[in-house]
């Protein structure tokens, strides 16, 4: 071989070591394009459904969001009714109240009366009672006025019966008078 023959040869032999260690990296290469390729195709797709998934749950948030302002409104409805319910209780508690107040105005009024003219019947008969205790005391003091007199014209009926006893016998019996 001559020297060009050889040179050609070297240079078929290098251009067929860079080919072949050029065709090794460009397989290694595509490996790694294809590896990194099903690796962005699997995030791609992880993204998607994440998506998808982050979109359904934004539709439930805004779904409860709906909700939570709709059965406020109810809410706040029927605590309206409520209080209205409550305050027309009230009233027809407060309206019964005052007729019971009322009626036990009258019963007291009319106890009040009584009591008054149980009052004055007492102080009626508490004059009168008075009245008979005096009368009852002058009476006694009467009648001991009349006892004392009575006492007095028996003892004088007495004295007189005695002194006419003492007459009639003087004069049926003359003698034995004077001897007494």
């Amino acid at each position: 071989m001559t020297e060009p023959a050889a040179a050609t040869t070297a240079v078929t032999k290098t251009a067929t070591t860079a080919s072949s260690r050029n065709a090794s990296e460009i397989q290694s290469l595509t490996q790694c394009s294809e590896r990194l390729a099903k690796s962005v195709d699997r995030w791609n797709d992880g993204y998607v459904w994440l998506g998808a998934v982050a979109l359904l749950v934004a539709f439930g948030v805004f779904f409860a969001q709906y909700l939570i302002i709709k059965r406020g409104r109810q809410l706040s409805g029927v605590q309206t009714s409520l209080l209205a319910a409550k305050d027309r209780q009230l009233k027809e508690d407060l309206k019964q109240k005052d007729a019971d107040i009322a009626l036990a105005d009258t019963k007291a009024s009319e106890a009040n009366v009584l009591a008054a003219n149980a009052e004055s019947g007492n102080l009626k008969l508490k004059t009168e009672l008075e009245n008979a205790k005096t009368e009852s005391r002058n009476a006694e003091s009467h009648l001991e006025e009349e006892q004392q007199k009575t006492a007095i014209a028996q003892k004088e009926a007495a004295d007189s019966q005695h002194r006419l006893n003492d007459f009639l016998l003087a004069r049926a019996f003359p003698r034995h008078a004077r001897a007494c």
